[in-house]
């Protein structure tokens, strides 16, 4: 008989909703409403009854298919959790162009982990390419405010992450980036696009000023003899659990 590790993680979709209409999104484009996820938002309800009747998870990601800070129960969730000793995360990322002055503060009175932050320019001009209906001016700013929390708060967290995704469209921007993040005390994460959308047109560029050493994901499987994306076990360690209660993996 097979062990399996006990779990103490999962993954919570906190909303399924999202007001960018980036180009090559599931959730842009209608097919993640249309099929199993559906289109909804976690209630405050249903996150303490989970906690509560869970209590052997002690961390959660928040982020999946759509954006944290449109949950109108954010504030509260971010304060359940602190209370009951769960850690909370943003890792696979959020587009931060509208969040509250008291959804800022929660992130850092309430010990969030860690945000990843997916910013796809360092200009107003390229950032809105893909993520159509963005403001990176808006978005900076946000950073900015949470900063200042966290220098009142005398915190550390939550830690950032500068999530780039890199095109044809964009490559031009990232030393600027990688200026950007020194300044916002950010983590450079640079990301290969999975798409044909706007290909990358200067390789040797965007093989040294990414530090990946590749530039797409055909150079990642040569060089390393795998794919860029790894095999998901979340049911094993992390499982999924969709904003509507579902189990999805």
């Amino acid at each position: 008989m097979i062990k399996l590790p006990k779990i103490t993680e999962a993954s919570i979709d906190l909303s399924t909703i999202c007001q960018l209409h980036c180009v090559e999104c599931s959730t842009s484009k209608g097919i993640t409403h249309a099929g199993i996820v559906g289109k909804g938002q976690l209630s405050f309800e249903d996150f303490s009854n989970f906690i509560d009747t869970n209590p052997e998870i002690k961390r959660i990601e928040m982020s999946n298919w759509g954006e944290i800070f449109l949950n109108k129960d954010i504030v509260k969730i971010l304060e359940y959790a602190f209370r009951k000793g769960v850690t909370l995360y943003c890792g696979n990322g959020t587009n931060f162009n509208n969040v509250s002055e008291e959804a800022l503060e929660a992130l850092v009175k309430y010990r969030v982990e860690y945000l990843n932050i997916s910013i796809n320019g360092a200009t107003q001009e390229t950032y809105s390419i893909y993520r159509v209906g963005g403001n990176l001016c808006n978005v900076l700013q946000n950073i900015e405010r949470l900063n200042n929390y966290k220098e009142r708060y005398n915190s550390e967290y939550p830690k950032l992450s500068w999530q780039f995704v890199i095109f044809g469209h964009n490559e031009q921007d990232l030393p600027k980036v990688k200026e950007l993040c020194l300044k916002y005390n950010m983590a450079f994460n640079p990301k290969l696009n999975y798409s044909q959308f706007s290909p990358v047109k200067d390789k040797e560029f965007v093989r040294r000023e990414s530090g990946l050493g590749v530039a797409d994901r055909d150079e990642y499987r040569l060089k390393h003899n795998h794919e860029y994306k790894a095999p998901c076990y979340h049911c094993f360690s992390s499982p999924q659990i969709n904003w509507n209660g579902d189990i999805l993996g």
